[in-house]
């Protein structure tokens, strides 16, 4: 019995398997339409005339009850939305990912009669590279507004990725009374919402031996022009004369030069690769979205170290001012960045200009640029480095679990996870800033 069981399962999941194949996908776009409610009554009140015409004339009840309904169901939700006039406005101009946002939905409806089944669709989810939406494109529904009122809703709101909200236009449509036709027109957005990257704290931030110059900040221990007397040498070839302690010489029957205090400033670089070629997955989830999140969660750290702090989005830096305007306008630059990733690939001159600058630089990559990190790593004094895994990394040569393969190797954190990314970030940045 158990036997003829598994037998007939498999034959249903044989059939099924048979059934689900597309054996001319190049006729769909001539016979998908026939699957639109619609196009099937159409068709009905079609087949019913033609019987009418040449059987019973009886037929002819079919016919008009069909054509009613495709023209209720087609008139009516166009007649609905052309007397309603809908505006959405946000309680605040930014957020934080994942917080939650109040929205406030107006309505105002000219028409006597109540509006039904009414839906705000699109503008609160992301689109994947195609176009369509990533998730359930409908915001809100109401089942009715009142006729000759204008009504106020609230709906709370929380991003999953940074971004300018609503990405595209909403639209405010109905489908009643039969659902074969959604009618919309476009809401009117009172203000805009600009979501900015979650961060996570970073608790260890390694030291930035930097060259830039500051009159009011000085190294005890390293030589140069200003500052206080930190000692003396003998005198070198090229030394100014103004610089010789004229006691020491007089002692010593020799040129003794005095050493000065050097003006020096740590400074951070923060390289993020955008580049949509690099990147994949679009969406809360994606490499870029989690990229952005720690090139974010880095620039918090270091600027409330009042660290001067430089944000390469690749070929544009963005110095990040002190205060919080400048850390500000840094978020509102990486929220305003496209989903997908830029189209543009940086310069080969950007890059050097990238890789010869002084102090700590932090690249942030994926595994489809692993050819390129020994090129972009080269130049810097300290270079640390964050892979995140875009499920490319068999094609790009690199198995993710060989640890001398290259991402392992010193000064480099490989980031395979999606869920979590930032607590796995916390970890293998503390992994590599110990082994810095």
């Amino acid at each position: 019995m158990n036997h003829l069981q598994r037998n007939s399962r498999g034959a249903m999941a044989w059939l099924g398997r048979l059934l689900a194949v597309d054996f001319c996908p190049a006729a769909n776009r001539w016979v998908y339409w026939v699957k639109h409610p619609v196009a099937c009554l159409v068709l009905v009140s079609l087949l019913s005339s033609g019987f009418a015409l040449l059987l019973r004339p009886v037929a002819w009840v079919v016919t008009v009850a069909v054509v009613f309904v495709l023209l209720v169901g087609c008139c009516w939700p166009w007649i609905t939305v052309r007397g309603l006039r809908c505006g959405i406005e946000f309680d605040r101009s930014r957020s934080t990912e994942g917080e939650p946002v109040q929205t406030v939905l107006t309505i105002t409806s000219r028409w006597p009669w109540p509006a039904w089944g009414l839906t705000i669709d699109g503008g609160f989810n992301l689109s994947d590279d195609n176009g369509s939406q990533l998730g359930d494109t409908t915001a809100t529904a109401l089942s009715r507004v009142p006729g000759w009122s204008t009504s106020s809703w609230r709906w709370e709101f929380r991003p999953a990725c940074c971004g300018e909200y609503p990405v595209s236009t909403p639209r405010i449509s109905t489908g009643f009374p039969f659902g074969l036709w959604r009618c919309g027109r476009p809401v009117d957005l009172d203000n805009r919402l600009l979501v900015w990257p979650a961060t996570t704290p970073v608790s260890i931030l390694p030291d930035a031996c930097g060259t830039s110059r500051e009159s009011d900040r000085f190294s005890e221990y390293l030589a140069g022009e200003f500052g206080d007397m930190t000692g003396t040498r003998p005198f070198r070839d090229g030394d100014s004369l103004r610089r010789v302690h004229w006691a020491q010489t007089a002692r010593h029957d020799r040129l003794v030069v005095c050493e000065r205090q050097a003006a020096v400033l740590s400074q951070v670089e923060i390289v993020l690769q955008t580049n949509s070629r690099l990147h994949s997955l679009p969406g809360p989830q994606g490499t870029l979205a989690r990229a952005i999140r720690i090139a974010a969660s880095l620039c918090r750290a270091w600027h409330a170290e009042h660290a001067p702090v430089v944000l390469w989005l690749e070929s544009r830096a963005i110095p990040l001012g002190p205060g919080p305007s400048g850390l500000h306008a840094a978020f509102d630059t990486l929220a305003r960045l496209p989903h997908e990733g830029t189209a543009e690939a940086p310069s080969q001159a950007a890059v050097r200009r990238e890789a010869s600058g002084d102090g700590l630089r932090v690249l942030i990559t994926t595994d489809r640029d692993l050819d390129q990190l020994p090129y972009l790593q080269r130049g810097a004094d300290t270079t640390l480095t964050v892979v995140l895994d875009s499920g490319n990394c068999r094609t790009a040569g690199v198995p993710p679990d060989e640890p001398t393969a290259g991402p392992r190797h010193r000064g480099v954190a490989w980031l395979k996870g999606q869920s979590d990314s930032l607590q796995e970030f916390q970890r293998e940045w503390r992994r590599i800033c110990h082994a810095v």
